[in-house]
């Protein structure tokens, strides 16, 4: 049983991992690479949690909700961190996914009060997205 339950942790980890090294690939990202950057965090997305970014921009809060209700909670903030980059980097960098920033802060902002509504630790690192979120609506 502890070896099953080490096996979890390690491969929650992991994902939180390669979502960070992701949050770090759309931080750096420059105007040449933006594209390419946004499509491999899609085909993680799509992957892993069976999302893109194009969709979670355009699908309704209900089904977002859904979607993401099953995640581990540390994936919850770390997609919340890959969200705030990507619109963050949208301001300096035009893109022509098919995507605009408005829904992407109204979906971050909906996965920052589920998690603080299902969560029982505070962050303040959350808190200050929020903030910067809100001001940008």
């Amino acid at each position: 049983m502890i070896n099953s339950k080490d096996f979890l942790e390690r491969e929650i980890e992991k994902l939180n991992l390669m979502i960070l090294k992701l949050i770090i690939l759309i931080s750096k990202s420059n105007p040449n690479d933006f594209e390419n950057d946004i499509k491999e965090t899609d085909e993680f997305l799509k992957t892993n949690f069976d999302l893109t970014i194009g969709e979670i921009s355009t699908m309704s809060n209900s089904n977002f909700i859904e979607k993401i209700r099953d995640l581990h909670e540390s994936h919850t903030d770390k997609l919340v961190e890959l969200l705030f980059e990507i619109i963050e980097k949208m301001d300096s960098i035009e893109t022509e996914q098919g995507f605009n920033k408005h829904p992407l802060i109204e979906k971050s902002l909906l996965l920052i009060e589920y998690i603080d509504n299902h969560s029982t630790t505070f962050s303040v690192s959350r808190l200050n997205i929020k903030n910067t979120l809100q001001q940008l609506i």
